[in-house]
């Protein structure tokens, strides 16, 4: 995802700008970035899905899947940003630079602490909640689960997507911006729960009439 973005990002937003202005920039701009994460990520699940029928044999196996891809996530953005802090704040030019951004966005951050557990917590929900769809769709051959989860992931990350492209991230607190996540992951919790009690062992040829795609 991130290398398609870097090569197609310039040319696809440029492009949209061209034909939409500055609204349609910030409003399609943001969806389309969304849906790179529902197709590089939810899409790429439902692909190896089709061919690994062990990722749905279980519901624990599945909300497994979905809790490794959140934690995976959390910890490569902690490493990465622990790495960019510290070559950035031994460069003798850009310590102080860091430093008082740093304090800026503390200013506009209240209980800046907390911000980066709570922010984890809500992607872990969704990217826990969307996989457990995308590989109950699989096991019940009813794809509809399969976009259910698809938006999920897509909508968290247009609602991150638009606060990027408005210049949202230096004005506001954060906290807005994880306010405006937080119904997805409410939401996933119940949808977790759901697919768990619904889920049953995939066996070969178990599926009627009523569980074909339809």
């Amino acid at each position: 995802k991130f290398v398609f973005a870097a090569v197609a990002n310039p040319a696809v937003l440029g492009w949209i700008t061209s034909l939409f202005g500055q609204t349609g920039y910030r409003i399609i701009g943001s969806f389309y970035i969304g849906s790179l994460t529902g197709i590089f990520e939810i899409g790429i699940t439902l692909f190896f899905a089709v061919f690994i029928k062990k990722m749905y044999a279980h519901a624990s196996r599945a909300i497994g899947i979905g809790l490794g891809a959140g934690i995976i996530e959390a910890l490569l953005i902690a490493f990465s940003q622990i790495g960019n802090m510290v070559f950035l704040m031994v460069q003798a030019q850009g310590g102080a630079e860091v430093i008082g951004s740093l304090v800026r966005t503390m200013s506009l951050n209240p209980l800046f602490f907390m911000l980066a557990p709570v922010e984890r917590s809500i992607a872990i929900l969704c990217h826990t909640s969307s996989r457990v769809l995308t590989l109950y769709a699989v096991m019940r051959r009813k794809y509809i689960y399969f976009w259910a989860g698809f938006l999920i992931m897509t909508g968290i990350d247009a609602i991150a997507g638009y606060a990027h492209l408005a210049g949202l991230i230096e004005r506001i607190s954060m906290w807005w911006i994880e306010l405006a996540l937080l119904p997805f992951a409410l939401a996933s919790i119940p949808i977790i729960q759901w697919c768990s009690r619904h889920w049953q062992e995939h066996k070969e040829g178990s599926y009627g009439q009523s569980d074909i795609v339809k």
